[in-house]
């Protein structure tokens, strides 16, 4: 399975889009083979569970008359939004089937259009432009007023944040930016301060001397505690000082904080929260690629954590990236779309995307897309955890 990040209004993720692998886009049916449809619609409803038991939202296309099907709707769990890209119109069959969804507690939509008691709409957000999406959600609320309306698909954060504010209540799609970013940002003090200790982590500087440096900086040391005590961090014993912070977490742990809190420094913008997140689910997932394949796992987790610094900071990717000193890899993965890393960047970005047949051929470098997508589910739990618990 794949899994597609949903943001709501705040800025935030709320949940996900669940694809399966191979599934066509429109996803307008899994597969015509009954036996073959019934277990990828199982595998969608499994891999759900574990994203509605932490607390967020999880949606899935699926054939109603596939999904009624006894061996399948048992698998359903409580909560679970299902749209129904086949159903349009109510005759008493399917009103029945409707109403075993609901006894076993899912939560039916419409695909495109709303049908008579759908609790919200799934409109595809690809090819359409900000006044089309604007009318087919009009439409959606005129035909079922006070419809949840969830748009996916979109091509970049700018149309998502737009959607979010005029036009519907959740959107996803691609998270990267592709209109011109400005380039007369700078970064504030704190920004160019975390810059310098990364690229004194970069550059040897011994522990000590990186301690004595945060040291000096009370916010950074505040932060830096906080985060090693964090539960998600799951030290052997807590920190009592900056120091100790230090020697507990090592070079690479202090430089993937740091990352952490360039990222965290970028300007305000309505989806920054979801950015982060999603930027620490890419980094977690290219240090697993890397591990997989016994490559080096701090500067691809790098990598993949500042891989959506430009939508963060609202600056050119190369411009964004200049006070640092990262490895050539990770510059040029991040710059110049090649290099040793580029194929896991790329991997990470179409998982996101709908290209999956690139996905497909990718992930086999990695052991194949049933793989990567086990790692994609550990690396969203990181992050959820993580985002809990601020850097």
């Amino acid at each position: 399975m794949v899994r597609r990040p949903l943001l709501d209004r705040r800025g935030g993720v709320a949940g996900f889009e669940f694809v399966a692998i191979g599934q066509r886009v429109p996803r307008t049916v899994i597969p015509d083979d009954p036996a073959q449809a019934a277990e990828r619609a199982i595998a969608l409803l499994g891999a759900m569970r574990p994203t509605l038991q932490a607390g967020q939202f999880a949606i899935a296309a699926i054939p109603l008359e596939v999904l009624a099907m006894p061996v399948v709707i048992e698998h359903m769990p409580v909560d679970a939004r299902i749209a129904f890209p086949d159903l349009i119109e109510l005759d008493q069959r399917r009103t029945s089937l409707l109403e075993a969804v609901r006894r076993r507690g899912g939560v039916p939509g419409g695909y495109g259009v709303p049908f008579r008691g759908a609790r919200f709409v799934l409109v595809e957000g690809d090819g359409l432009d900000s006044a089309g999406l604007g009318a087919a959600a009009e439409a959606a609320r005129r035909a079922a007023p006070g419809i949840e309306v969830i748009a996916v698909g979109l091509p970049d954060v700018d149309a998502i944040e737009a959607a979010l504010a005029n036009v519907v209540d959740f959107a996803g799609g691609s998270l990267e930016r592709r209109r011109s970013s400005r380039s007369s940002a700078e970064l504030s003090a704190q920004a160019q301060r975390v810059c310098e200790l990364m690229n004194a982590v970069l550059t040897g500087v011994e522990l000590p001397e990186l301690a004595a440096a945060l040291r000096a900086n009370v916010g950074l040391s505040y932060h830096l505690l906080r985060h090693v005590n964090s539960a998600w961090i799951a030290l052997p014993r807590t920190a009592q000082s900056v120091d100790d912070a230090v020697m507990l977490i090592g070079r690479d742990g202090l430089f993937r904080w740091l990352a952490q809190m360039l990222a965290a420094e970028a300007p305000p913008r309505p989806s920054s929260r979801a950015l982060q997140e999603v930027a620490l689910a890419r980094a977690r997932l290219m240090e697993l690629l890397a591990e997989s394949q016994a490559m080096p796992g701090t500067p691809p987790f790098t990598t993949g954590l500042l891989s959506l610094l430009d939508a963060m900071m609202g600056l050119p990717i190369g411009e964004a990236l200049a006070p640092l000193h990262l490895p050539q890899p990770a510059l040029r993965a991040l710059v110049n779309g090649d290099g040793p890393w580029h194929p896991m960047l790329d991997l990470v970005r179409r998982l996101e995307r709908r290209d999956m047949q690139a996905a497909s051929e990718l992930a086999e470098l990695f052991g194949g897309l049933d793989k990567v997508s086990a790692m994609s589910d550990e690396a969203w739990a990181l992050a959820r955890a993580a985002s809990a618990t601020p850097a």
